[in-house]
């Protein structure tokens, strides 16, 4: 709460005694009191600060509720009826709860039965119904309302704030697990690694050494019988460079550092296409351009991730992938003819690629946007504005 705000609801408290005062003068005339002296000049002061008191009211940001002992509204101005879309006057009279969600109607009945009793119930925050059935937050100070039985509710509409905070919760989850999951991810390929190294290519060298030790054991007369040794030794050699080669690769490709983003891509797009045995067309529409290293890699693991999802799970028969760049934005796009994607697919555990494409996205101020028709294919859409080379 800024000071400006308490000053000004501390203003509307004091205001709010004053025309009651004012009520009560006018009670005292009604009944043929005689004014005491200097009572009319009491009279005009208050006549002006209500007047003032009501310019305030109906010009304030927050909506203003006054309610009696008995739940009823007495008062709301302006704002306060536009934010649950009435006039004050189809308000007034009615009871306050009617306008309150069910399942937060306890807390409101709980501040009035405390304000009524001359207590301060505080801050609050609960949900209204809208005349449009919507439902609005709002955060409302209340307190008793000065010396009669009822209760003074002073309220903002933080709907969008509400949503924004849930919406930032949600995130701060989805990244929580992430980082789990990414750290589950890195061992998983400490271990695939280690797994190759040891079955492919440490059989490999086991086999070659094998061969090299018959030969040094064979007569020198025994030239054939080691000539083919040494070839199957050779033949394991070839093995094992295209085992280290392959490990390689799967860590980083080296094309992507030697030729560029845009044959990475095409290269990609051709082991796919040999892998899953469908057609898969790709079309690029690129300039020519200096590209960041960090933001090229990022780029290529997301088109990498989306080809290994359709693979995994599209049930396609065809792949169409959109490349265009200029010296401002990329965007790729992965179209399948799949059975595409539904809502609950997106929020099981294979979804741990989606949202590391992403958060792969989002940190090169990119954005991941997927379009899906059950049965109709998936459509994968990167758009990330163009770092340049440093």
């Amino acid at each position: 709460m800024t000071p400006s705000n308490y000053m000004t609801r501390a203003e509307l408290i004091r205001r709010i005694k004053l025309l009651e005062q004012q009520k009560k003068v006018q009670t005292e005339q009604g009944a043929g009191i005689a004014p005491e002296p200097g009572q009319r000049k009491m009279e005009e002061a208050l006549r002006e600060s209500e007047a003032r008191y009501q310019r305030l009211l109906e010009t304030a940001n927050e909506g203003v509720w006054t309610v009696n002992a008995g739940g009823r509204i007495e008062y709301v101005n302006r704002r306060g009826a536009q934010m649950l879309g009435y006039s004050p006057e189809e308000i007034l009279g009615r009871p306050l709860l009617e306008f309150v969600v069910e399942d937060d109607a306890w807390k409101v009945a709980q501040s009035i039965q405390v304000s009524g009793q001359g207590g301060f119930a505080g801050m609050l925050e609960f949900r209204m119904r809208r005349k449009d059935n919507a439902q609005i937050w709002v955060c409302a100070n209340t307190g008793q309302k000065n010396a009669h039985p009822g209760m003074l509710m002073m309220c903002s509409d933080i709907t969008e704030t509400k949503r924004a905070y849930e919406e930032l919760k949600v995130s701060h989850e989805e990244l929580h697990e992430l980082s789990s999951r990414l750290l589950s991810a890195r061992e998983e390929e400490r271990s695939r690694i280690a797994r190759e190294i040891h079955d492919e290519l440490g059989a490999t060298l086991t086999a070659i050494k094998m061969n090299l030790g018959l030969c040094a054991k064979l007569p020198e007369r025994s030239s054939k019988k080691r000539n083919e040794h040494l070839a199957a030794a050779n033949a394991l050699i070839d093995v094992a460079m295209q085992a280290v080669s392959k490990i390689a690769t799967d860590l980083r490709p080296s094309i992507l550092d030697n030729a560029g983003l845009w044959a990475a891509l095409e290269w990609q797009t051709q082991t796919c296409r040999e892998r899953m045995g469908i057609p898969c067309e790709l079309d690029m529409e690129v300039d020519d351009m200096a590209m960041d290293r960090d933001q090229a890699s990022a780029i290529f693991r997301i088109f990498q991730e989306a080809l290994t999802n359709v693979a995994r799970h599209a049930e396609a028969t065809r792949v169409h992938v959109k490349v265009r760049a200029d010296d401002k934005e990329v965007v790729v796009e992965i179209n399948d003819n799949g059975k595409g994607i539904t809502p609950s697919d997106m929020l099981k555990e294979k979804s741990w690629g989606v949202m590391g494409m992403r958060e792969r996205a989002r940190s090169y101020g990119g954005e991941l946007a997927i379009g899906s028709t059950t049965g109709q294919g998936t459509t994968i859409t990167l758009y990330m504005p163009l770092r340049k080379a440093k």
